[in-house]
């Protein structure tokens, strides 16, 4: 995922509770959510890779980011899905 996306939707986030400021079209929103199942695919490679090495709490910590990747990304796939519909009406 690109650092500058992170960091913008995320102060978007903590400012009003919605991912939809900066992503105005489904188009944006399914973009945004693709960024963030590659960031949780990531992250849980690293839990893995830690479990297997015995490191369980650096293993429940990238497990924990690889969720909240997971939950942005159900969020965006909501708000382009919510945009389509617009369309269609």
């Amino acid at each position: 995922m690109r650092t500058k996306l992170a960091l913008v939707t995320t102060a978007a986030y903590l400012l009003t509770g919605s991912v939809a400021c900066f992503a105005q079209t489904a188009a944006e929103h399914h973009e945004k959510a693709a960024d963030y199942h590659e960031a949780a695919a990531k992250s849980h490679r690293e839990a893995a890779k830690e479990h297997k090495a015995g490191n369980v709490e650096k293993a429940s910590h990238h497990a924990h980011v690889a969720h909240g990747h997971a939950v942005k990304a159900q969020e965006h796939a909501n708000e382009a899905a919510k945009e389509a519909a617009k369309v269609t009406k």
